[in-house]
């Protein structure tokens, strides 16, 4: 293992949004065919079912920069006990593959770096798991950024997060080309703005949303006062979207954990019809397991 390599592991493994008695946490780094990387960390989340795993948000985050494909993910795992592949990882991991076609390698280590598990082609895990190809002409696409420092005056601000939240909607990891998209952006105290698409899963469940990959976006970045999100929908044409129940409780979660309260603002994709709310209009009374 590359010294510095460890070095951004570790830093991520500081990143775990995890609640306080859990000991499980992961990081992850994503190394992609133009000799970049992105790093994720494990999203615990306070309802379990939001949970997303390090090598998820990596790959989210590489999707989000039109950056493809992966040639090799590795994770850094510390857990209450020995280490257990989990099928679910592997399962995002082979719905990747598939997508780009292309083969990558996996591997976890821990904090001693020793290798708990390795393969040079992450489809070789699971032979009986081989869902339907699914070929996607933007994985042709060239690498973007999808963040900009952008210093802006707050009228200024609705209007440049519609603009981000529509460009996120071209960078969508969707199940085929002419899939419907939600796109989104965020906006930091920083002056920094970050915007991404949906990352979907075959099986409707894995993916995660527009909103949520923008929002892993800056805190993965060390940004964690949000001021702003926006969220635009190609199924929204005339009238502004909404954001889904998932989407709302997240964001309300991570508004709680990292202390922001941001303004949501729900835009139409063609009109300048918009609506916005602050997160306790918009999720009255959060649930969280913090008290």
């Amino acid at each position: 293992m590359d010294r510095r390599e460890m070095d951004i592991l570790q830093e991520y493994f500081g990143k775990c949004v995890v609640k306080e008695k859990t000991l499980e946490r992961s990081s992850s780094l994503a190394f992609t065919s133009s000799d970049r990387y992105y790093g994720g960390a494990f999203i615990e989340a306070d309802t379990n079912l939001l949970a997303i795993c390090s090598e998820q948000v990596a790959l989210a985050r590489s999707t989000a920069a039109n950056d493809f494909p992966a040639r090799r993910i590795v994770t850094l795992y510390r857990g209450d006990g020995m280490f257990s592949l989990s099928p679910l990882i592997v399962k995002i991991l082979i719905d990747y593959r598939i997508r780009t076609q292309q083969p990558f390698s996996y591997s976890v280590i821990d904090e001693q770096e020793k290798v708990l598990f390795e393969v040079m082609d992450i489809i070789d895990i699971f032979p009986a798991y081989r869902p339907a190809p699914i070929i996607l002409q933007r994985t042709a696409r060239v690498f973007s950024p999808n963040v900009k420092k952008i210093n802006l005056a707050e009228e200024e601000i609705a209007q440049s997060l519609r603009q981000y939240a529509i460009e996120g909607l071209e960078r969508n990891f969707p199940l085929y080309d002419t899939a419907s998209g939600y796109g989104a952006a965020v906006y930091t105290k920083g002056g920094v703005m970050y915007w991404s698409g949906q990352y979907s899963s075959p099986d409707k469940r894995l993916g995660v949303h527009a909103e949520m990959n923008a929002v892993l976006c800056a805190l993965m970045d060390g940004a964690t006062n949000i001021t702003h999100l926006g969220v635009v929908s190609t199924k929204h044409k005339d009238a502004p979207c909404n954001m889904c129940g998932m989407c709302r409780q997240f964001f309300a979660e991570m508004s709680v954990r990292f202390t922001f309260n941001a303004t949501i603002h729900c835009f139409a994709r063609e009109t300048n019809e918009e609506k916005t709310y602050t997160i306790e209009e918009y999720l009255p009374s959060v649930w969280t397991s913090r008290v």
